[in-house]
């Protein structure tokens, strides 16, 4: 007789289930009886020694090997370095419809792949010199930092290194930063790989679809699996590479349970399997990048954009003069200027504002008071479109006020600049500019990005206002302007990380312009032009800001030098949260631990629940989490990219 441990979709712990089954392997989907149901579950785990408690019998097997061994040894890193829910874990490797057992009724409808044809492209000697090492290095052994400059043909190494590894007979993922960008990438690739043989996968597909790419991944029809974080998951059983591009991406940190980051999942997918990994960026992470310089990544370099154009000009606009010489205007004296150049040129501009919206907050001018979320500690944001003030928190919202709530007065305004409100400013400065805008309002629909970057792309637009999205993965040859409205807006959070991620930000968006024949030129308005962040970014001196950020970390003790874990308490009333997070800050201290200390989060209310953090500094996370028991209900994020 044999002893099966076996995870259930919804046990946060596995449960023990005897078993005289023939070919019982781990892996295997099976069912077996808990609490008057018979549930289906995942074997994780197969002993030949009787537990000291009873145990009732597994019933039978409802699949084989749904999990390869690679896929649950994975599955148990997640889960115990993350400290995270057993049963979430398996879910992110199997579709809901196979751990039901329920088939498709009807084929679902495949994701049409656009492809977009390339001209036969040349390597530049620093294209092949970097191609060289890679299929030259022996699998996972020394995992690969490719850190290329905007520009410096990034994918077509990735191209290359995956058709290598396709004409071996195995298999290739290769994660994007974004779901919107898959279309793209997707396209790229299959003017060179039969498109029956790419698979998408991302959290925006139907049940069917993930079904359908799922089933032919794990049949080995695909060979090549693009996508988000969730693509990590595919059932690839012969996989050979895996390729995060823009590495230094926050969005490869899932932000619920299993708060896992996708890019510590592939260093372990690829140790287990023997597989090569490579992380490119042109703005790595630290971490990243201080792990190259100590050798525990081959560090690949591209200088140089592969056409030798020049990276863009950067300019730094002091906003403090701006308001002094009594422009009150969200674009600069110079950045008006440069703006019309461009336009009387035909050549097309990227604005960047990390803001959604018309206007920031709803405030009355004569008491102060500001239109506020009930459940959220949140002010609500003008969308001009749904004549609507919005929660960006918990979508709640309200019909703008003609008076102010709390003293009557009709000075109630909109105060701040949203996207909404920048496409509502630029026809009275540029009449006749064609205008498209690209934020989470505008690409929510699915294909709704793609249908914008091919509108731009195709010139039918000549100025792109956008949020975050607008500063990632574009190759727009005609675009040769991008003025960044603020740049302080995220500069001064209380995280260790505001420098590096707006130092990202800016380097990124600065990238999209002067990839054609045309010299790209960047605007930066800001109201802190000295920090360094912004200054590094104007030099494009990735280098430099390394070295001082790095230094300040040592210093400070903040990753790469120590780990972090972060504590979330959430509840109905403010004290309860308030209390609970000190109790159990006390308890860490008292066991010993030194760099211990509680905070409110920065969103303190957010669906009317109160959040406060306990944040623990030191070594390995795994020994703390194995010495202390954990209160009910906390949430454990180890590793967190936002520190508030």
């Amino acid at each position: 007789m044999l002893f099966a441990s076996l995870v259930f979709a919804h046990s946060p712990t596995p449960f023990t289930y005897s078993s005289e089954l023939p070919n019982l392997e781990v892996g295997d989907l099976v069912a077996a009886p808990l609490r008057g149901k018979v549930l289906n579950g995942i074997v994780i785990a197969i002993s030949e020694t009787p537990p000291k408690f009873s145990v009732k019998p597994i019933a039978k097997i409802v699949r084989k090997k749904v999990l390869a061994d690679f896929q649950i040894e994975a599955a148990r890193f997640i889960r115990e370095y993350y400290s995270a829910h057993a049963g979430k874990v398996l879910k992110l490797f199997i579709p809901q419809r196979v751990w039901k057992n329920e088939p498709l009724k009807r084929k679902a409808k495949k994701s049409e792949i656009k492809i977009i044809k390339q001209p036969k492209k040349k390597l530049t000697p620093d294209q092949a010199e970097v191609l060289k090492k890679i299929l030259e290095t022996e699998s996972w052994k020394l995992p690969a930092l490719l850190h290329g400059i905007t520009g410096s043909g990034k994918t077509e190494i990735y191209l290359r290194a995956i058709l290598e590894v396709l004409q071996s007979g195995k298999q290739a993922i290769l994660l994007v930063p974004e779901i919107a960008l898959t279309p793209q990438l997707v396209g790229y690739f299959a003017a060179s790989i039969p498109k029956n043989e790419i698979a998408v996968l991302h959290s925006n597909l139907s049940e069917g679809e993930k079904l359908n790419s799922w089933e032919q991944i794990h049949s080995n029809e695909v060979k090549l699996v693009i996508g988000s974080r969730s693509a990590l998951f595919a059932p690839a059983r012969k996989l050979g590479i895996i390729i995060l591009d823009e590495e230094h991406e926050w969005n490869y940190k899932n932000d619920q349970t299993p708060r896992y980051h996708a890019r510590a999942v592939a260093f372990e997918l690829a140790k287990i399997i023997g597989a090569k990994l490579i992380l490119g960026s042109a703005t790595p992470s630290l971490e990243t990048y201080f792990a190259a310089q100590n050798g525990r990544l081959e560090l690949l370099e591209l200088p140089e954009r592969v056409n030798r154009s020049k990276l863009p000009e950067v300019r730094i606009v002091d906003l403090r003069n701006e308001m002094k010489r009594e422009n009150f205007s969200p674009f600069s004296e110079l950045l008006q200027a440069k703006i019309r150049e461009k336009l009387e040129r035909k050549e097309q501009i990227i604005l960047l504002l990390n803001k959604r919206g018309f206007s920031s907050a709803v405030v009355c001018r004569d008491c102060g008071f500001v239109l506020s979320c009930e459940n959220c500690s949140l002010p609500l944001t003008f969308h001009r479109a749904l004549n609507r003030c919005v929660c960006h928190g918990c979508g709640y919202f309200e019909i703008p006020p003609a008076s102010c709530p709390n003293c009557h007065s009709a000075t109630i305004r909109f105060l701040g600049t949203g996207t909404q409100k920048i496409e509502s400013e630029l026809p009275k400065l540029f009449p006749g500019a064609r205008i498209l805008r690209a934020d989470r309002d505008t690409t929510s629909l699915r294909g709704s990005h793609q249908k914008i970057y091919e509108e731009f792309r195709e010139r039918r637009a000549d100025i792109l206002i956008g949020t975050q999205i607008v500063a990632k993965g574009l190759d727009l040859p005609n675009v040769s302007l991008v003025g960044v409205l603020l740049a302080d807006i995220g500069l001064h959070l209380p995280d260790f990380r505001a420098g590096e991620k707006i130092f990202s930000l800016l380097t990124q968006v600065a990238g999209r312009c002067g990839r054609g024949e045309k010299v790209g030129e960047v605007v930066i308005q800001t109201y802190s032009p000295e920090h360094p962040a912004l200054q590094n970014a104007r030099n494009h001196d990735y280098k430099k800001f390394f070295r001082e950020e790095i230094a300040e970390r040592k210093n400070s003790f903040w990753p790469p030098f120590s780990k972090v874990v972060k504590f979330i308490f959430v509840d109905e009333i403010e004290r309860n949260a308030k209390q609970n997070a000190e109790n159990f800050a006390q308890k860490l201290k008292e066991s010993g631990e030194k760099q211990v200390w509680t905070a409110p989060a920065l969103i303190a209310k957010l669906n009317g629940k109160f959040h406060f953090h306990v944040i623990w500094k030191g070594g390995d996370p795994r020994k703390l989490l194995a010495k202390i028991t954990l209160p009910e209900k906390v949430r454990v994020d180890v590793d967190p990219v936002n520190l508030c």
